[in-house]
């Protein structure tokens, strides 16, 4: 890259001094400084344009599409793991909720949240406990969790 910056300035330099010694060396007549004066603009214009003409655009676009599907992929990546992480907060937050109401009825247990995502959204599915199925502790889950009697097991251990 700086080879290219490199030679790209030493061209345009000795573009500018060919062009400064030709304005020199001609005579004093106006008609051909202006010809002169206009045929050295372009020797310059091509001189500063010239790395884009030597550019191989399919090169380019095919650089382009393979960085776009890269970012594509690192993309996904990171909202899976985002979601992941989500998941695994939304249940343990759940089984706390749970935990707590079931220490405020004066039960002791282990709670395990399963989620799964409905709609792009990570939400409580079923619940696991370690203890004998409570009424107001179902009751709880189902209303204010949406955990229904179905997806709720009552385990206890032995």
């Amino acid at each position: 890259m700086m080879e290219t910056l490199r030679g790209w300035l030493l061209g345009l330099t000795a573009a500018a001094l060919a062009v400064s010694l030709l304005t020199a060396m001609l005579p004093k007549g106006e008609t051909i400084r202006r010809i002169a004066g206009l045929a050295g603009g372009l020797i310059l214009l091509l001189a500063v344009v010239q790395p884009l003409l030597r550019v191989r655009w399919e090169e380019l676009t095919w650089r382009y599409e393979t960085y776009q599907r890269e970012m594509d992929r690192q993309t996904e990546a990171y909202q899976a793991a985002y979601a992941d992480s989500l998941s695994g907060d939304i249940a343990d937050r759940t089984a706390a909720y749970i935990s707590e109401k079931a220490a405020s009825l004066g039960i002791d247990c282990r709670v395990q949240v399963e989620v799964r995502t409905e709609d792009g959204l990570p939400l409580p599915y079923g619940a696991s406990l370690d203890v004998e199925r409570d009424q107001v502790l179902s009751d709880y889950m189902a209303q204010e969790l949406g955990i229904p009697v179905s997806r709720q097991s009552w385990q206890p251990e032995e």
